[in-house]
């Protein structure tokens, strides 16, 4: 029989109870081990029951002890910086799993879990006593004192020490504990059902947002009540643990020293100052190590490449001479054909061979380079590959998969439960989901108010030019539009930071700060649009309004009899594709009579469309900024730069390409650019200011981002900048060999520039922020046993 000692010894006989079955659990149990307790029953002819007649009671009773069996399971090497990234980021964070407590309590400590400077020696845990439930020290060694259990104290005992408590004590602990369960940092013996009911009480009492990582079935039930499930995938072995994964560069090494502090946690005040004054986090050091993982896989990438071309070379050699005359030699042993129907079928042989010799030889560069998380003990196991083949291919599960080499990928019951699965041997992948879930649900927040105004902006437009019996020019909507689609599908595409921020995104559009600030943007948009309308009228009086609606009139009956025309023919024209050119031009060249007030309605609404991306597009610190977004930065830029332009006529043959009529005189000129500069700087004081009243903390997260930005930060953009208008350059030249050569030089470049500085990893799908995180299995402990 075998089973967990508490749960075994009640079943021993008494005189086959060691003395030191106590102890030796206890310390086992302390260094973090998994023990597993062996007992046994002999059953001679003289004991033996009737055939079904025993009961599991009797063979379960009056065992003898066997002995202990103790596992070592070692934690991932950066378990701890991710647990500490989440905490310097104001997420709480737990460990629920079924191991025994001290063993859950020791791999706490070395992930960071636990609270205060006295580490797993300064831990409590809930024990059933006779009567209740009370507070004992974790370790018999331990200068503290057992205290009552009370339920209103828990969250200030949390403050200075660990605590742990196990199912079975929750069970008999009163209903008041579920108000205070979000201060347990350690959850230890518990089952499936346990871990779903601690999840759910956090929902309901708390009201948080609960971020859960499993990797067993018996996590299935907590992954599918979080809000927020990631499945990691076992058969790693020992990749990437704290003993056997390759040092990490210097530069993270200095960034982890200085995030740490040599504590067991910070605080939340320590971790705010120091996020307030830039200094290296936790979040730093692991972004360090992803950097230096990314290069490793890299030149994993090139010497497999490199020892792949070296035995093609080699195999092509062979097919041709010695695999063809030994194949074709076999073939006449056998008695078989060797003329030209045995020499292709000869061929046919030594190719199939080759790509056996290729396969495998890519095993081996795999097994050999793969490995980039234990780079240190590949290059131990360098000289016989052999040995980590079979090590890959049996033991090592993952590691191929985990490496660059070939996926070998086990999902289990975990990725069924939980949307979202991690393929890496690491828990970091809670760190790049939560970064960009914050951006998904910033960008759609952002996306959803530039809908809103853009409608209400586009709905006026139409209405005020049908009044009026005018419309917009088509060359006028394609010369906007570019630019414009550019910049929404930059906006789009926004990308997330690479440190998380202590203070959480809005993430309803109905929050004060937002629906009050579109309001009030869509009010100062359509007083412009308003003022606009009737300047423009006013200046160009109603014979000129009449000439231009009488225009258009006979353009749309032109419209309509050509339409007539053009249904008469399609049926001699079916099945013919309509020319992409001549429809292009066909809307280039449609008739437009150019008027004043189609030229300031276009100018003020295409600022105006600038003015709803740049005013609500809110970056740092949950996503890149606008001067980190260069599409959207250029294209933006753009956009206002041409208004500018085409206001203060600087080319009158622009103007005219695209229909704009000349103003009165520089009087109107400066209202109209009143009304623009009202647009955009007036929107944006007045979403800052809702910002700053209804949702302070973000207003103050997001000045802290701006008095970041040094003039350093420009220079991207001018070299993006530049690049577009080399790009436009070539193409106005139209020569195909200078443009083929700069291509050239611009692949070669970029090339060597990723190669300098190599970006992380991407991560999985975005999903929404949750907070507390709650790790389970031990916060990413390896899953193979060693004893």
């Amino acid at each position: 029989v075998k089973g967990s000692p508490e749960a075994l010894r009640p079943l021993l006989r008494a005189d086959c109870t060691p003395a030191w079955f106590d102890r030796t659990y206890t310390e086992l149990a302390e260094q973090g081990m998994r023990v597993l307790a062996l007992a046994y029953k002999w059953v001679d002819a003289g004991n033996r029951p009737a055939a079904g007649a025993a009961s599991r009671a009797w063979v379960e009773s009056d065992l003898v002890f066997c002995g202990f069996v103790a596992f070592r399971c070692r934690v991932r090497a950066d378990s701890a910086m991710v647990v500490r990234s989440l905490r310097e980021s104001d997420h709480a964070v737990a460990m629920i799993t079924g191991d025994a407590s001290l063993t859950a309590l020791h791999v706490a400590g070395e992930t960071a879990l636990c609270v205060g400077g006295g580490g797993p020696a300064a831990a409590y845990v809930l024990s059933v006593a006779e009567g209740g439930v009370r507070w004992l020290p974790a370790h018999a060694a331990s200068a503290l004192k057992p205290l009552p259990f009370e339920a209103a104290r828990m969250r200030e005992l949390s403050a200075a020490h660990t605590l742990v408590v196990t199912e079975a004590a929750l069970e008999a602990a009163d209903e008041a504990i579920w108000q205070h369960v979000d201060c347990v940092q350690v959850f230890a013996r518990m089952s499936p059902q346990g871990k779903g009911k601690v999840i759910r009480m956090i929902q309901k009492h708390h009201g948080k947002h609960v971020f859960m990582c499993g990797d067993g079935g018996n996590d299935v039930g907590a992954l599918k009540q979080a809000d927020v499930g990631m499945a990691l995938l076992s058969g790693y072995g020992n990749i990437n643990t704290a003993d056997g994964a390759a040092a990490a560069p210097p530069e993270a090494e200095a960034v982890a020293a200085a995030a740490s502090g040599g504590g067991g946690g910070d605080s939340d005040a320590q971790a705010q100052q120091q996020q307030q004054q830039q200094q290296p986090s936790s979040e730093d050091a692991l972004n360090a190590r992803a950097v230096a993982l990314r290069s490793r896989q890299v030149e994993a990438q090139k010497k497999i490449k490199a020892g792949m071309a070296v035995k093609q070379k080699e195999c092509k050699a062979n097919m041709q001479g010695e695999w063809l005359q030994e194949e074709l030699a076999a073939r006449a042993a056998r008695g078989e054909a060797t003329g030209f129907m045995g020499q292709m079928a000869a061929m046919k042989a030594t190719t199939m061979r080759m790509q056996r010799e290729l396969r495998e030889e890519q095993r081996r560069l795999a097994a050999l380079y793969g490995q980039v998380y234990d780079e240190e003990k590949t290059k131990k196991k360098a000289g016989s590959p052999a040995e980590m083949l079979e090590e890959m291919m049996g033991g090592g599960g993952d590691a191929a998969a985990a490496g660059g080499g070939p996926p070998l990928v086990r999902p289990g019951d975990a990725s069924v439960a939980a949307p979202f699965t991690s393929r890496a041997p690491s828990v970091a992948s809670v760190i790049l989901l939560i970064r960009q879930g914050r951006c998904t649900l910033l960008s759609a927040l952002q996306q959803r108010q530039i809908m809103v105004l853009q409608c209400l902006i586009t709905a006026y437009v139409l209405a005020g030019l049908s009044l009026e019996g005018a419309r917009s020019s088509e060359r006028q909507m394609m010369a906007s539009s570019w630019l414009i689609m550019i910049a929404s599908l930059a906006f789009s595409y926004s990308q997330p930071v690479e440190r998380m921020h202590r203070v959480r995104p809005l993430r309803s559009l109905f929050h004060p700060a937002v629906i009050i600030s579109t309001a009030g943007q869509a009010a100062i948009h359509l007083f412009c649009m308003v003022r606009a309308v009737s300047m423009s009228t006013a200046a160009m009086g109603p014979e000129k309004l009449r000439e231009v609606a009488e225009f258009h009139r006979r353009v749309r009956i032109g419209e309509l009899e050509q339409a007539k025309a053009m249904a008469a023919d399609a049926s001699a024209e079916e099945g013919l594709d309509e020319d992409p050119l001549a429809a292009f031009w066909s809307l280039w060249s449609a008739p437009f009579l150019p008027n004043l007030l189609n030229t300031v309605v276009f100018l003020v609404e295409t600022a105006q469309i600038v003015a709803v991306l740049f005013v609500n597009y809110k970056g740092r610190p949950w996503m890149k900024g606008v001067l980190e977004n260069h599409a959207l930065f250029l294209s933006v830029f753009a956009c206002a730069a041409s208004v500018a332009v085409c206001a203060w006529g600087v080319s009158p043959q622009l103007n005219g390409l695209i229909h704009l009529a000349p103003f009165p005189d520089d009087t109107f000129r400066w209202h109209v650019m009143g009304l623009v500069a009202l647009s955009l700087v007036g929107t944006f004081l007045w979403d800052r200011l809702c910002t700053l009243l209804f949702s302070p903390r973000i207003a103050g997260a997001m000045l802290e981002a701006a008095r970041a930005t040094r003039p350093r930060d420009l220079l991207p953009v001018f070299m993006m900048a530049a690049k577009v208008a080399a790009g436009v350059a070539l193409l106005f030249m139209g020569d195909i060999f200078v443009i083929m050569g700069a291509y050239w030089l611009y692949r070669k470049y970029s090339s060597s520039s990723s190669s300098s500085n190599v970006p992380a990893p991407a991560a999985a799908a975005a999903a929404a922020p949750a907070t507390p995180a709650v790790a389970g299995r031990a916060a990413g402990t390896a899953r193979r046993p060693q004893q």
